[in-house]
């Protein structure tokens, strides 16, 4: 119970809680049982009254019900109840205790309904997004993108940010972010390649230039290994390249273009799909741009700076599949990393 604490003290204004965190953190049960106990007490309090018209309520009706009121106050700040409910909240459990309230059975009745009726109105203002368990694992969590979302860091976010989307049922958003993933690692593919980029003829950074100005000159890159005598790395490199290229053209087409030109909206099959497919196109680079020992190099340089944040993005649950903790300790002697926006040192 414990660590629940611990956990449920670190939520966020906005943020996902299981259902057995939202029962703990908002004491449902207790709440539930109080406005039961409340309106049993309103009901009570109006059939007395209908029996002896005007009269006192018993002192046991009485002490139940400041008992009440009071376990409502100290609900007030899971609840966020709104201050004029709290101040009439202070004012009742004060009148009660300095004998100045109207202890008549009618009077009782409308101060519970009156509560009641804030209590309801403070509730039906407090929403919960509901998501179903096959996508809370893609809320918060940068795990689908393997290996790449330690490799490339600038695109992180945008992972990050492109599950949650997923996860919240906006389709659309996460087609968004996933494509500023996929631009992310067509730069680092560009700069691999070394590039140039003119714009208007003057020299132009990858950052600023357009997909297909990009494309196009990964395209001649391509066309220069092909130049190169045959052998099993132009092969190897002819297959990596060209493969990555595609990808790209694939993402522009299917997703980059249309989601950036406001041309259509997406769907949550069609956003799944494209988290795969970008996914995929992510990973091979992580694969094919760096050897083993230059991924884990590069994981180990970014590692201090996402240490604190996956610890709370992932609750500490996220895998390295290149290698675990241990085995990137002895990288970091070697010689200076590469970074992750794919730059070589």
């Amino acid at each position: 119970m414990q660590d629940l604490e611990s956990k449920c003290s670190l939520l966020a204004n906005v943020g996902l809680v299981s259902l057995y965190e939202l029962m703990y953190k908002f004491k449902v049960a207790e709440l539930a049982s109080l406005l039961c106990q409340l309106t049993l007490a309103s009901r009570m309090a109006a059939n007395f009254d209908s029996k002896n018209p005007g009269q006192r309520s018993p002192d046991a009706a009485v002490e139940a019900l400041l008992k009440n009121l009071e376990q409502l106050q100290s609900f007030q700040h899971e609840l966020q109840l709104d201050n004029a409910l709290i101040n009439q909240l202070y004012m009742h459990v004060e009148q009660i205790k300095n004998g100045s309230a109207d202890l008549r059975a009618n009077a009782l009745r409308i101060l519970i309904e009156d509560i009641n009726g804030g209590l309801v109105a403070n509730l039906s203002t407090r929403f919960f997004l509901f998501v179903p368990s096959q996508k809370a694992r893609y809320y918060n969590n940068v795990t689908a993108f393997g290996d790449s979302a330690f490799v490339f860091r600038e695109a992180f976010e945008d992972m990050y940010d492109a599950g949650t989307c997923y996860a919240a049922d906006m389709p659309t958003a996460c087609v968004f972010h996933l494509t500023r993933v996929a631009e992310f690692g067509l730069r680092a593919l560009a700069r691999k390649l070394r590039v140039s980029l003119r714009d208007h003829g003057k020299p132009c950074q990858v950052e600023y230039a357009t997909w297909n100005k990009v494309l196009d000159s990964i395209d001649g890159k391509i066309r220069t290994i092909r130049e190169k005598a045959a052998g099993q790395k132009k092969n190897e490199q002819l297959r990596f390249y060209a493969d990555a290229a595609n990808h790209c053209r694939h993402i522009r087409d299917l997703y980059r273009n249309e989601v950036s030109h406001t041309r259509t909206r997406f769907n949550e099959h069609e956003a799944f799909a494209a988290m795969n497919r970008i996914a995929d196109f992510m990973q091979l680079l992580a694969e094919g741009l760096y050897s083993d020992a230059e991924r884990k190099k590069i994981i180990v340089s970014n590692w201090a700076g996402y240490g604190s944040v996956l610890g709370n993005l992932n609750d500490g649950k996220t895998e390295l599949r290149s290698g675990d903790a241990e085995d990137t300790q002895g990288l970091q002697s070697g010689d200076a990393a590469q970074d992750g926006s794919g730059t070589s040192s």
